[in-house]
């Protein structure tokens, strides 16, 4: 599996499906940095991108990064807070 990591000069998120994170069991650990657009959850990269990275690797899942970076502020800013559903 491949993820895009979408940054811009003061912050880094991974896109990742929401269902991959309810897969993981990890979805009520995602924190409210990172943020939500339709079927899709911005994973900040502080935080929250180590308990997906720990969750995948738990799961034996092979997974790699394209990287992506902005010099302006990312739309991503502008998305919905991270919730988790219940």
């Amino acid at each position: 599996m491949k993820f895009n990591v979408y940054s811009d000069p003061q912050h880094g998120w991974c896109k990742v499906k929401r269902s991959l994170l309810v897969q993981l069991c990890i979805d009520n650990d995602i924190s409210s940095f990172s943020y939500e657009r339709g079927e899709y959850v911005y994973i900040e990269e502080d935080g929250d991108m180590a308990i997906f990275i720990t969750a995948m690797n738990n799961k034996n899942i092979k997974f790699s990064f394209n990287e992506l970076s902005g010099n302006r502020s990312s739309r991503i800013r502008n998305y919905n807070r991270y919730t988790a559903k219940i």
